[in-house]
């Protein structure tokens, strides 16, 4: 049971949260230079928990788990990197890294994004991401591999998850 403080906190995360859904044929933002490096499966910390959590939420839901992908990884981390120096919370264009080269591999992208206070727990981003219908989608939809990026930049928490189907 949520207290009051609890539900309060959890209103205004869910209406601060744009719904930011997005797969490829979309609309779209920016893209970013880092789009092409790979980021390893962190063993601990607010990233790991995050993937953790997202593979959680998709068995409670009869689903299988989404594999770790190291370019999803740095696609992601790269997009909040971008979006904590801009301060700008928008979508990546995703049309574009599906006609790049180092992405030929993926069928299909997919996105979250989401910006917060940085004492935001993993908990706290993945709930606001599953208390949103088109965030839940992305979470719980058929793609097979996601990466997961998170930085706090100019006092707040910057947060994307980039889902892939290779």
């Amino acid at each position: 049971m949520l207290s009051s403080l609890g539900t309060r906190r959890a209103r205004l995360l869910a209406s601060a949260l744009v719904v930011a859904t997005l797969t490829a044929g979309c609309f779209g933002g920016g893209t970013t230079k880092s789009a092409a490096r790979e980021i390893p499966l962190p063993a601990s910390g607010v990233t790991r928990e995050v993937y953790d959590l997202v593979n959680a939420d998709r068995a409670a839901n009869g689903l299988p788990a989404l594999s770790w992908h190291p370019q999803l990884g740095g696609l992601a981390q790269g997009w909040a990197e971008h979006m904590g120096s801009t301060g700008k919370l928008k979508h990546s264009d995703l049309n574009a890294t599906l006609r790049s080269p180092e992405f030929d591999a993926f069928h299909r992208l997919g996105e979250n994004i989401l910006v917060g206070n940085c004492n935001m727990t993993a908990v706290e981003i993945e709930q606001a991401w599953m208390n949103s219908p088109g965030h839940r989608a992305n979470i719980l939809g058929d793609f097979n591999t996601i990466g997961v990026g998170v930085v706090c930049a100019g006092g707040r928490l910057w947060a994307t998850q980039s889902f892939g189907t290779v």
